[in-house]
C-alpha cells in the first residue's frame, strides 16, 4: 500500500473517531434559550410618554416559587398535577383528601359512592325494599328487593369505614419564628353528614313525603340566602326528562334579573338521577319574596318552561359580621392603625372579629374557620391584612378561549355552605364559587404607604366626604368588544378611541389623556380593558402597569375594573394594588380570573350598586370579585 493511501486512511479514521466523540458528547451540549421578544408595531418619536423601568427592581420569583433569604425556592406544588392522585394542591401544599366513609379520592377530587349503606337507598313501596349492593365500592348500587329478603341482605351491607390516614403537613418557615398568637381552628377535612340531601339519618330530618322542589332559609343568613333542594326521586314522569334545574324567577312579583335582561340566577344538574340535590342562593334582599321554579328539557329536546314554582320570603335585615385576619408579618405600628380602623367600622353597625395569624396558619385553617363562623353567624366579609397571606385558594385546570390545553387558574374560595374542594353538589360547575362571602385584601410591600392608606381611610370615616357620583369610564377595548360606552350615566366622562390594539399611536394618545384624567376630581374610575396579573391595555411603548400607575397616582377614591386578572393580589406588581395604595384611593374592585363582561352588565351592575348606596364589599360579592382595600366603604357614608 502506498504512503499516500496509508495517510488518507489514517485521516479518515481520525475523522470518524472525532465524529463518534461528538455523538457521545451531544447530550452535554445545551443550547442557550432565546429571550422572549415582544413584537413592536412602531416606534414612537414622542419621548415624553416612554416609561422607563425602575432602576432597582426587586427580585421576583417564578409563579410557583417564593423568596427566602434572597433565593427563589420552589413550592411543594403549583397545581393539582404536582400532587398524587388522591391529593389536592392547597396553598402550595399537597393535602391528602379525606372523602369520608362514603367517598373516594380520584383525579384530585372527592367522588361519592352511589351508596355505602341502606340509608342511601330509598323505599319504593311497602312490598319492596331498596338495599345497597356492593356498598362502599365503585360497583355500589341500590337494588329493589322483596321485603321477605330484607333481613338476609342487610347483613351484607355494613358501610365501609374510611381508614385513609390524614397527611400531616409541616408549613414552610420563611422567617424567624414569632410569638405565638391566636391560631385559627386547624383544617380537618370532615363534613357534616346532613349536608348530603340524600342522607336518611334521623338527625337529618329526612322527609319521605317531600316534594320535587323545596325551599328553606339558610340558618343565620335568613335575610339574604336560601337553600334550594331538588328531590328528583319525587319528580313525576322522571324518565321523560333529559335535564333539570331551577331558576330564581321573580323577586317581589317582578322578574328577577340582577344583572339586567341578560342576567339570571339558577343551577342545572350535571347528570340527572333519582337523587336529591341541594345548593344555596345568596345575595338576596332582606324582607323580600322570591319565586323559584323548576325548569329543564325533555328527552325530545323541548323546553319545559317554568313549573312546580314555590315562594319564600327572606327575613328583615340582620346585623352583618366580618372577620379581619391580621398576618404575622404586620408591624406593631400598622396593628395600632388596624385597631383604630376597626373601631370606626363598628360605629357603622358591622360586628368585627379580629383573628391573628401566625406562621403556621395556612389556607386550610382559614377556610375551616370561615365555614364554621358562617354556619354560626351572619358572616359576610373576610379581610386579610399582611404580605405573606395564607389565603384559602383553589386551583382548577380550565380551558378558556383558544388555549390548546387546560390552563391552571387559582382563585379564593367563596363557598361556605359546602366544601367545594371535597364535596360535589351534583350541579353543573361544582367548583364554581357560590359567592357567599366578600374577600378583601389590604396588602402592599411599602409599609409607609400601607400605613398612609389606613390613616386615609380612618380620616374618611371620621370626616366623610360627600361624592356626587362623577364617573370616569376608561374604555381601552375596540368597538367590536366594548358595549359600555352607551350607558349615559349622569356625570360620566368617557375616554375611548382604541380601534386597533396594535396601533401604538392610538395607545400613546390614550395613555397621555389617561394620565391627566387620573388627577381630576372623579369619584368612580371604571376600567374596561384586557389585562393580566401585571398589566392592562392599551399598550403603547409599554402597557399600563404598576410603574405607570406609581408615576401617575390617582385621586379617584373608588376603582372598579372589568378586566381579566388585574385584581390578582398575590403579585406585588398587581395594577390594582398600585391604584389603591399609591395615590389617594379608598378601595378597588377587580377579578383575579378571566373576566368576560357580556354586554357590559358587570360594569353597569357595579356602578348602579355604588350609586344606590351599597358598600364595596356588597357590590363585589355577587360577581365574585375581590376588594382591594376596605370593603365597608360606600360612595357616601
Amino acid at each position: 500500500m502506498s504512503l499516500w493511501k496509508r495517510k488518507t486512511g489514517l485521516i479518515i479514521c481520525v475523522l470518524f473517531l472525532l465524529f463518534l466523540s461528538l455523538i457521545s458528547c451531544s447530550n452535554e451540549i445545551v443550547a442557550k434559550p432565546a429571550k422572549d421578544v415582544q413584537p413592536i408595531a412602531a416606534k414612537s418619536l414622542d419621548k415624553t410618554d416612554k416609561i422607563e423601568p425602575p432602576a432597582n427592581k426587586l427580585k421576583t420569583c417564578g409563579e410557583c416559587q417564593y423568596l427566602r433569604n434572597g433565593i427563589c425556592v420552589d413550592y411543594e406544588c403549583c397545581d393539582n398535577w404536582d400532587c398524587n392522585n388522591n391529593e389536592q394542591c392547597r396553598n402550595h401544599q399537597c393535602i391528602t383528601l379525606n372523602c369520608g366513609s362514603c367517598g373516594y379520592a380520584e383525579n384530585h377530587v372527592c367522588q361519592e359512592y352511589f351508596c355505602c349503606s341502606n340509608d342511601k337507598c330509598d323505599d319504593s313501596d311497602s312490598t319492596t325494599y331498596d338495599v345497597c349492593n356492593n356498598p362502599g365500592t365503585k360497583l355500589a348500587e341500590c337494588i329493589f328487593t322483596p321485603i321477605t329478603q330484607q333481613a338476609e341482605l342487610i347483613q351484607h351491607t355494613t358501610p365501609v369505614q374510611d381508614t385513609t390516614p390524614v397527611q400531616q403537613v409541616t408549613p414552610v418557615q420563611d422567617s424567624p419564628p414569632v410569638q405565638s398568637v391566636n391560631q385559627v381552628v386547624p383544617f380537618t377535612g370532615t363534613t357534616n353528614p346532613c349536608d348530603n340531601p340524600n342522607s336518611k339519618l334521623p338527625e337529618c330530618n329526612y322527609n319521605s313525603h317531600s316534594e320535587p322542589l323545596e325551599l328553606s332559609l339558610v340558618p343565620h343568613h335568613e335575610d339574604s340566602a336560601i337553600f334550594v333542594q331538588l328531590n328528583m326521586d319525587k319528580l313525576e314522569n322522571f324518565e321523560d326528562y333529559f335535564s333539570m334545574g331551577f331558576m330564581v324567577y321573580k323577586e317581589n312579583g317582578q322578574l328577577f334579573q340582577p344583572f339586567g335582561s341578560t342576567g339570571a340566577i339558577g343551577h342545572f344538574i350535571k347528570t340527572l338521577e333519582k337523587k336529591r340535590y341541594k345548593i344555596s342562593v345568596s345575595n338576596l334582599k332582606p324582607n323580600s319574596e322570591y319565586e323559584v321554579c323548576l325548569t329543564g328539557q325533555t328527552k325530545d329536546f323541548a323546553t319545559t318552561g317554568y313549573f312546580n314554582c314555590k315562594t319564600i320570603r327572606t327575613q328583615n335585615e340582620k346585623q352583618k359580621k366580618a372577620i379581619v385576619f391580621v398576618n404575622y408579618d404586620v408591624s406593631s405600628q400598622t396593628r395600632n392603625l388596624i385597631d383604630e380602623w376597626i373601631n370606626e367600622i363598628e360605629k357603622t353597625g358591622i360586628s368585627i372579629e379580629k383573628q391573628n395569624l401566625n406562621q403556621e396558619s395556612n389556607g386550610n385553617d382559614v377556610y375551616s374557620l370561615l365555614k364554621t363562623k358562617y354556619s354560626e353567624s351572619n358572616l359576610l366579609y373576610a379581610v386579610f391584612v399582611g404580605q405573606d397571606l395564607p389565603m384559602p385558594m383553589i386551583t382548577l385546570q380550565t380551558a378558556y378561549y383558544n388555549y390548546e390545553e387546560p390552563t391552571p387558574f387559582s382563585f379564593p374560595l367563596r363557598s361556605l355552605t359546602f366544601d367545594t374542594t371535597n364535596q360535589d353538589s351534583g350541579f353543573l360547575g361544582p367548583t364554581h364559587p357560590l359567592n357567599e362571602i366578600t374577600l378583601a385584601v389590604i396588602k402592599y410591600d411599602d409599609e409607609t404607604k400601607l400605613n398612609n392608606y389606613f390613616q386615609r381611610v380612618i380620616n374618611h370615616y371620621k370626616s366623610p366626604k360627600e361624592y356626587t357620583g362623577k364617573i370616569l369610564l376608561a374604555d381601552a377595548m375596540i368597538p367590536a368588544e366594548s358595549s359600555i360606552n352607551n350607558y349615559n350615566f349622569q356625570n360620566m366622562d368617557y375616554l375611548g378611541g382604541i380601534t386597533d390594539y396594535g396601533n401604538v399611536q392610538q395607545a400613546n394618545t390614550w395613555q397621555t389623556q389617561y394620565k391627566q384624567k387620573l388627577k381630576e376630581n372623579q369619584d368612580i374610575l371604571v376600567i374596561n380593558a384586557h389585562g393580566s396579573q401585571e398589566i392592562h391595555y392599551p399598550c403603547g411603548q409599554a402597557c399600563v402597569h404598576a410603574e405607570f400607575i406609581r408615576a401617575n397616582p390617582t385621586k379617584i377614591p373608588f376603582i372598579m375594573a372589568v378586566s381579566c386578572n388585574i385584581g390578582y393580589f398575590m403579585e406585588d406588581s398587581s395594577p390594582m394594588l398600585s391604584y389603591v395604595f399609591e395615590g389617594e384611593s379608598l378601595a378597588g374592585i377587580g377579578s383575579e380570573l378571566v373576566s368576560v363582561d357580556i354586554n357590559g352588565v358587570m360594569a353597569k351592575y357595579m356602578i348602579e350598586q355604588m350609586l344606590a348606596g351599597k358598600n364595596t364589599g356588597d357590590t363585589s360579592r355577587m360577581l365574585g370579585f375581590t376588594v382591594i382595600g376596605d370593603p365597608f366603604l360606600k360612595l357616601n357614608q
